[in-house]
């Protein structure tokens, strides 16, 4: 599922998206001298888990658990 995908500047892209049950992020970087790539996954659960323990209470962790599970489909 592609989240946003564009470009900081011309030789810049970025593609971010859910995929596999993970959140992944890639920057590609292509000038007249070097070009790179950068790619970085993390586990939905997660990147969820952490949201969920910075808000007070549990009555958002059913709300969490079911989009946990619609992530990773």
């Amino acid at each position: 599922m592609d989240i946003k995908s564009g470009e900081l500047n011309p030789e810049t892209k970025y593609d971010i998206k859910i995929n596999e049950g993970k959140f992944k992020a890639q920057v590609d970087y292509a000038s007249e001298f070097v070009a790179g790539k950068i790619e970085v996954s993390v586990g939905v659960d997660q990147i969820i888990d952490a949201i969920a323990a910075k808000i007070p209470g549990t009555i958002d962790d059913a709300i969490f658990s079911v989009l946990k599970e619609a992530l990773k489909k």
